[in-house]
């Protein structure tokens, strides 16, 4: 019997990391690994058993995580090793360019390798208080910058990266700033960006607050945290407060329509303004599914069913998605978010 295709496979390689950030959305999995003593990180040949089990021609696109992949001696080895087994596939590297530009001379010649690299605000300053691990020697900033620009150094342009922006607490009223930097300094081509998905923080046990705070970044550990719901509030915003940046970011976009913006978690409905629809640019694309067999391997966790899994971290509120002609193939709300902030700032297309 032949074996069904995959559309993606997501190997978290491990929950190492050398950011810290806000929003992070595996360090609750990072968390209970330790709490069971599992083993945090995958050795080479666990990932290499992993994509081996593949057949050819039988998986579309591996995306290579963490944690932070490129911190990993081994690194390179492993991207390579993933084209010796699967010549034709499409890798993404989704990473925080910190550690990437050691690896890339090693692994910049496939032709079919992909790059994530996570920018989280404009500047320095902006970008470094949301990672959280900023120091007198180190900066966050600088050496994600450094490996952007030999990227785009070796391959005469910024087409082989997506950026990435989680927006949050920090720095989700910079949003249009953020793209214009993008654009301006890199000539991005293809910006994705999150609303945080919060539910690793929200829906923690009371009794392990205290413990997992202290994982966490410096804003949530030294803060009076006492519920997930807390938690959401801290690292989180409403739609109704994101409505002024989002309407100036889409003003903006759409006068760069050689730029595609992605946005995950971010409904129809919120594309209002003082009470009235505007129109969505057709450069800018809404994130509304995972593929229909994707797998996620986590050291502690495997989700052989991600697209159902995805599916059901959603809620369709009644009040807003029964009087919504897009409903039938909007997102939806994450879960945690909608028991946070509610409908506020979302208007349904009647």
């Amino acid at each position: 019997m032949q074996k069904q295709t995959i559309d993606v496979l997501d190997i978290k390689v491990g929950y190492a990391c050398n950011n810290n950030c806000l929003h992070c959305v595996v360090k609750a999995n990072q968390f209970y690994a330790r709490a069971d003593d599992s083993n945090e990180n995958f050795s080479f040949s666990e990932i290499e058993n992993l994509v081996k089990s593949k057949p050819h021609d039988h998986v579309h696109k591996i995306v290579i995580t963490g944690g932070e992949p490129s911190i990993r001696n081994d690194f390179s080895e492993i991207i390579n090793m993933i084209f010796d087994y699967h010549p034709n596939i499409v890798v993404e590297i989704q990473t925080n360019g910190r550690g990437l530009k050691r690896h890339l001379h090693k692994i910049i010649h496939h032709e079919n390798l992909f790059f994530t690299v996570a920018l989280h605000g404009p500047n320095e300053k902006m970008h470094n208080a949301v990672v959280g691990t900023a120091t007198s020697t180190r900066n966050p900033f600088k050496e994600t910058t450094e490996s952007i620009e030999e990227i785009i150094r070796l391959c005469k342009n910024s087409t082989k990266i997506s950026f990435k922006i989680v927006l949050n607490s920090i720095n989700f009223k910079y949003f249009k700033e953020i793209c214009e930097f993008l654009i301006n300094k890199y000539n991005a081509k293809y910006i994705s960006v999150a609303y945080p998905h919060l539910d690793g923080f929200y829906f923690l046990e009371p009794s392990n607050i205290n413990k997992f705070k202290i994982l966490c970044h410096p804003l949530i550990a030294k803060s009076d945290i006492k519920s997930g719901a807390d938690f959401s509030k801290k690292i989180g915003f409403s739609y109704a407060d994101f409505s002024d940046s989002l309407k100036k970011t889409i003003d903006y976009i759409k006068t760069k329509p050689d730029t595609v913006l992605s946005l995950e978690a971010v409904p129809y409905c919120a594309f209002a303004h003082k009470g009235k629809h505007y129109q969505i640019p057709d450069n800018v694309f809404l994130y509304m599914s995972v593929g229909q067999k994707s797998e996620v391997h986590y050291t502690n966790n495997n989700v052989l069913d991600f697209h159902t899994v995805w599916t059901n971290m959603h809620v369709y509120p009644e009040k807003i998605c029964s009087k919504c002609k897009y409903s039938y193939k909007c997102c939806g709300l994450w879960e945690e978010c909608y028991a946070v902030f509610g409908t506020e700032g979302l208007l349904p297309y009647t």
